[in-house]
């Protein structure tokens, strides 16, 4: 049977990680942090550190769209370099993709931004938007679920707004 899980422990790349570890989205990049250390399987069941698989090699953009792509050239010198994971925020993203394309490496951007890897063979976006997702919830809501009438509790901020717009245009 396929499985769809890669065995991390035999990977021997580097993997470059650009995330907002300091500013003002310092916990945002911590929890994807987080998460890529655990996906990159750097600690054993046991909890110990592991001493096997892909080397990480973290650099902080600070949420700062000039240190992004700072980083992204750095780590394109890296002996080894897979690809490069993130980064988060829009402005950070669009610049690290920027980046990527014209350094030739691959870059896995963890943004919502939509558009980003257009015309950018090398950058994917890992991250859905919430164009996307607000589709994929109405047509589930509709087509899968019957559903006809709907009330939309959203946050008031830019961000919920886009997404009641969102859903309701899907809806």
């Amino acid at each position: 049977p396929f499985d769809p899980f890669v065995a991390t422990a035999a990977l021997d790349v580097t993997l470059g990680v650009v995330l907002p570890l300091s500013g003002s989205a310092a916990s945002f990049g911590e929890e994807a942090l987080q998460g890529v250390l655990l996906a990159a399987g750097a600690f054993e069941a046991g909890g110990g550190r592991r001493s096997r698989g892909p080397r990480l090699v973290i650099r902080d953009t600070r949420g700062q769209a000039e240190d992004a792509s700072a980083a992204v050239r750095e780590l394109a010198a890296e002996p080894g370099l897979l690809a490069i994971l993130g980064p988060l925020l829009p402005e950070e993203a669009e610049a690290a993709a920027a980046a990527a394309q014209e350094a030739g490496v691959p870059l896995i951007a963890l943004s919502r931004r939509e558009g980003l890897g257009r015309g950018r063979p090398l950058v994917i976006r890992a991250g859905t938007s919430p164009r996307l997702e607000a589709e994929l919830l109405a047509e589930h809501a509709v087509h899968g679920e019957g559903l006809r009438r709907f009330a939309i509790l959203y946050p008031e901020d830019a961000f919920g707004r886009a997404l009641r717009a969102a859903f309701w245009d899907a809806v």
